[in-house]
């Protein structure tokens, strides 16, 4: 899923993956709007890390989990890197977020075989 934002870190982009993941059209999703499906033990983290990397104009990474069309969670990791002009002037941030659900219930997996 891909997302840009404007300067102030507001969504002024999503893709067609990103609807289809979540169930809503692109104007839905604009803004902060998204928020609504991080769940609730990771939003305040998550929300603290994308303002410091939005004043900052930092890249940043973080895991979280995200509500799917379907009501369920899934993992994702979210990356944000620093939009800039061609004269480096800071435009936003441009970043993806991919699903690391499957990788994460392996890990946890190999994890429980170690212990036994």
């Amino acid at each position: 899923m891909i997302w840009i934002t404007d300067v102030d870190g507001l969504f002024i982009f999503v893709n067609n993956i990103w609807c289809i993941f979540t169930g809503r059209n692109i104007g839905e999703e604009l803004g902060l709007n998204w928020i609504q499906d991080v769940h609730p033990d990771e939003i305040n983290d998550l929300l603290d890390l994308y303002k410091i990397s939005v004043d900052t104009r930092t890249a940043f990474s973080y895991e979280f989990r995200f509500r799917r069309i379907d009501n369920v969670y899934r993992w994702l990791i979210m990356n944000g890197v620093p939009r800039l002009n061609d004269d480096g002037v800071f435009l936003g941030l441009i970043g993806t977020c991919t699903d690391i659900t499957t990788q994460k219930e392996m890990s946890s997996t190999s994890i429980k075989l170690m212990m036994n």
